[in-house]
């Protein structure tokens, strides 16, 4: 295998031959054209992230731009703080940590899409979709998910659940049914 010259020294090191596939060249250039700057994480998880990913082939620029070059990912845990609203301004793929440790578990840098960090609108909320036919009610619940709430779907609740079920919204097409005559009778729920 071609290996970069830190698998040697790792291995002499630390007295025990290292994972191969850790050292590859191919591997070491997983995240090579990442210019990154991290926001939201503890000292200690910074750290961690800077060794991995400038192991990896990323530049790390904790300012967010050198000699007139933008970052390209802004890594960190949450959606918050002046550095990730000025990322989202810049059109800065802003990912969740584990988007590197999942990619390099796969061996390949995966789709950021997948770890954005996105505002959890939706965090604590329970939605009940009814009424809507199938491919809109499923996008509907695939977003909800994405920022952050719960779906519970009443189609696949058997018929004496349905009454005794907890939701905060309602999301329906129709007014009518009995899951929206119940969230319009009681003032903690949405429709």
């Amino acid at each position: 295998p071609s290996l970069i010259p830190d698998w040697v020294k790792h291995s002499v090191e630390y007295n025990e031959l290292m994972d191969e596939s850790q050292y590859s060249i191919d591997i070491y250039k997983l995240f090579e054209g990442v210019v990154f700057m991290c926001c939201q994480l503890s000292d200690q998880e910074r750290d961690r992230i800077i060794a991995i990913l400038t192991h990896f082939g990323a530049r790390y620029e904790p300012s967010g731009m050198r000699d007139g070059q933008k970052i390209t990912h802004l890594i960190g845990m949450y959606p918050t703080g002046e550095e990730y609203f000025q990322a989202i301004q810049d059109n800065v793929h802003c990912v969740h940590f584990r988007w590197i440790d999942d990619s390099i578990a796969s061996k390949k840098r995966l789709n950021v899409y997948h770890y954005n960090l996105v505002p959890w609108l939706f965090i604590g909320l329970i939605f009940v979709i009814d009424q809507v036919p199938s491919p809109l009610r499923n996008m509907i619940a695939e977003n909800i998910r994405y920022l952050g709430g719960e779906v519970i779907d009443p189609y696949y609740l058997h018929e004496s659940m349905v009454h005794s079920i907890k939701f905060t919204h309602l999301v329906c097409k129709v007014q009518e049914g009995d899951l929206y005559y119940k969230a319009k009778s009681n003032p903690d729920q949405h429709i």
